[in-house]
């Protein structure tokens, strides 16, 4: 093999995520290794004389909770498929933004889906409803 295993499988994920995310993965895990708090500043020139590239694009969509939720949701998931930049959800008529809504969005939609009734998986057990 011309790279070890560990190499391969960073370098898929890297190139799976496109150029944005790995320059951003890139200037976090420098960050970490050198113990230095993030910069939020778009393009700044550290003390190494080395430049940071801009923050990842977030994009916020809002949607309600209810019976049509799973459709909503995948709806949202089709359209923002293409894109680079990061998902943020955010519930009609609720206060709260940010990763914690953006969890339980999809906490959501994985419990949706493994509802018995939608028939995308096998189940021979009686059990369970």
């Amino acid at each position: 093999y011309v790279m070890t295993k560990n190499s391969h499988k960073q370098w898929y994920q890297r190139r799976v995520r496109g150029i944005s995310r790995s320059i951003h993965w890139l200037q976090s895990l420098r960050d970490t290794s050198d113990q230095r708090p993030r910069a939020v500043a778009t393009r700044r020139v550290d003390e190494m004389g080395e430049f940071r590239i801009g923050r990842l694009k977030h994009e916020r969509c809002t949607i309600p909770r209810g019976e049509d939720f799973l459709d909503w949701a995948l709806q949202v998931l089709n359209t923002h498929a293409n894109n680079k930049s990061v998902l943020e959800i955010e519930f009609r008529g609720e206060e709260g933004t940010g990763i914690g809504p953006t969890l339980e969005f999809y906490s959501l939609v994985a419990a949706e889906l493994q509802r018995k009734e939608l028939g995308i998986w096998v189940c021979d057990d009686e059990e369970f409803p």
